[in-house]
């Protein structure tokens, strides 16, 4: 991993760990990692994840 991204990445995570302080910090690390890659189409993702915060 590149310098400058590494540190988006420690910002991003900054930032998880401030908006859901109920997770565990090695949860957030996570979230973050997941949450960090740029390539991802969100759009594709949209409508799934709703179906699934929905079935609960």
């Amino acid at each position: 991993m590149q310098v400058g991204k590494s540190e988006e990445l420690r910002e991003w995570t900054r930032k998880v760990i401030e908006k859901m302080p109920n997770l565990t910090k090695p949860q957030a690390v996570v979230l973050a990692m997941w949450t960090g890659r740029t390539s991802l189409d969100i759009t594709s993702c949209f409508s799934p994840l709703l179906c699934w915060i929905l079935s609960h």
